[in-house]
């Protein structure tokens, strides 16, 4: 990003205390309501974009959010986006949780031991006393992961308290694995309005341990009665108690509710998480200009031609600009990989590929941008839309060539994917944009000249033995792709 945002995320009071100078931030991001609310009415922030990443339900309203200046809500169920709309707030994203789903892998065989489990925090909302009361009168012991000092089971009548195991008590998170390895069931019995993020529900789940759960927090929109999970009513102790008892010994069950949860959870991944959360922060920060990424694959020995061309971009007259030069370390013609990786990883809605030998003028990327809008003559800085049509544009580079050639041409990242992007078996010299042509004219895609996108090549492109060689190589497999007729 050529001029990214300044976030400061703020998760505690303590947090802003120690910050004395707010300003110095283009965004804040407040985990929590009550702590935005405390903290907008404490600090002058009205010059700054305001963005709340709600926890709980039950104080999405605690503030009258339009008059203290929050531009985003950021929640993460069905139920909450309901609650902040029905009151009048549109700004409102969910973007659900995600774990390491390297760390928490399913486990192959239903664990043979017939124990209850239980993570979390021991608060009444959790019910966690009835939890263990069903699983003593069941007949099972109950495993604790928990973050708590022992003495607070101390609190559970005698007999409770005595069917519960502490193994995994304060378990670093390096153990949390074994943890789940050896539950046979895990439970959830949170009151509404709790529990939403239910990230020990992601991990059970991911892990290949049937859950037992309420209806409360994210469980509302992942979970399933009898496909995935078993739910039982908000408080129902008889409800839990029969669910308990019908899975710690209904084999088959089992199989099925954790198989089946690990399909409803495979995408709930921490990395997604991350991505979601960066996306939407660079949207509040550039406001209605598409983010566009420019990707230039090189090797070592441009290094310093990439630093010219890297420097005409910071000076472009388009500000919202994610730049991605990516060196090819391979020793082989990776082109094509190299740029599917980066559309991939790139932000941008617009995606321009620049060769390492081309350096754009200063008004390039505007150019581009304004052809891949439905009115090229907009406002920037007013409502627009993409053209999604399947356009694909090439800009100019000085000389006569009207063909299409993509090593200075822009598209739109949604296109790009859908169409495949670059053709992996294209590995050596001299067959690349042909065979972007052949193909993504061949799905309709128009190839349009932006004459006004102008770049200058530094670097001239001869043809050596080696590349010569390449060229008739990649001319032949064409050939044989069917893409030359001759």
């Amino acid at each position: 990003m050529i001029n990214p945002p300044n976030i400061l995320i703020l998760k505690s009071r303590f947090d802003a205390n120690d910050i004395s100078n707010f300003n110095n931030f283009d965004i804040i991001c407040f985990e929590g309501a009550k702590l935005a609310a405390d903290i907008i009415k404490e600090y002058s922030l009205k010059e700054k974009k305001l963005v709340i990443f709600h926890q709980n339900q039950n104080d999405l309203l605690a503030a009258n959010w339009k008059e203290l200046g929050i531009c985003q809500h950021v929640v993460i169920t069905k139920k909450a986006q309901n609650i902040l709309v029905s009151a009048g707030y549109n700004d409102v994203k969910i973007i659900q949780p995600g774990i390491d789903l390297e760390f928490f892998i399913f486990r192959d065989q239903l664990s043979e031991e017939k124990t209850f489990g239980y993570v979390g925090g021991i608060t009444p909302e959790k019910r966690f006393a009835d939890i263990a009361c069903a699983a003593r009168e069941i007949g099972f012991p109950l495993k604790v992961m928990s973050l708590e000092d022992e003495s607070k089971f101390a609190e559970l009548p005698k007999d409770d308290g005595a069917n519960i195991d502490l193994e995994f008590l304060n378990c670093t998170d390096g153990t949390r694995r074994e943890a789940y390895s050896t539950m046979r069931v895990c439970i959830n019995f949170t009151d509404d309005g709790f529990g939403e993020k239910s990230l020990s529900l992601i991990e059970a789940m991911a892990s290949g341990v049937p859950v037992i759960t309420t209806s409360a927090g994210l469980a509302a929109d992942i979970c399933v009665n009898e496909y995935n999970s078993l739910i039982v009513p908000f408080g129902d102790f008889i409800a839990l108690k029969s669910a308990m008892r019908r899975l710690i010994y209904d084999t088959e069950l089992c199989e099925k509710l954790r198989k089946n949860a690990w399909e409803t959870v495979k995408n709930l991944n921490k990395n997604k998480n991350e991505i979601e959360n960066r996306r939407i922060l660079k949207k509040i920060h550039y406001g209605l200009l598409p983010l566009v990424s420019v990707i230039i694959p090189y090797t070592q020995e441009r290094q310093s031609v990439v630093d010219k061309i890297l420097d005409a971009y910071r000076a472009q007259t388009y500000p919202n600009i994610e730049l991605k030069p990516i060196v090819d370390m391979t020793g082989k013609y990776s082109l094509a990989l190299i740029r599917n990786q980066a559309a991939i990883e790139s932000d941008g809605e617009i995606l321009i590929f620049n060769d390492s030998r081309i350096v754009p003028e200063n008004d390039a990327v505007e150019k581009f941008v304004r052809r891949i809008l439905v009115d090229e003559k907009v406002d920037l800085n007013s409502p627009k839309r993409l053209n999604n049509s399947k356009l694909w544009f090439f800009g100019n580079k000085g000389c006569e060539k009207k063909d299409f050639v993509e090593n200075f041409s822009a598209i739109t990242r949604e296109n790009y994917l859908r169409a495949g992007g670059c053709n992996l078996m294209i590995d050596r010299y001299g067959g690349m944009s042909q065979e972007l042509r052949e193909r993504f004219g061949w799905i309709g895609f128009t190839f349009i000249f932006c004459q006004e996108a102008k770049a200058k090549p530094i670097i001239s492109s001869h043809k050596n033995a080696s590349r010569r060689a390449d060229i008739i190589a990649s001319k032949f497999k064409l050939w044989q792709m069917g893409f030359i007729k001759k």
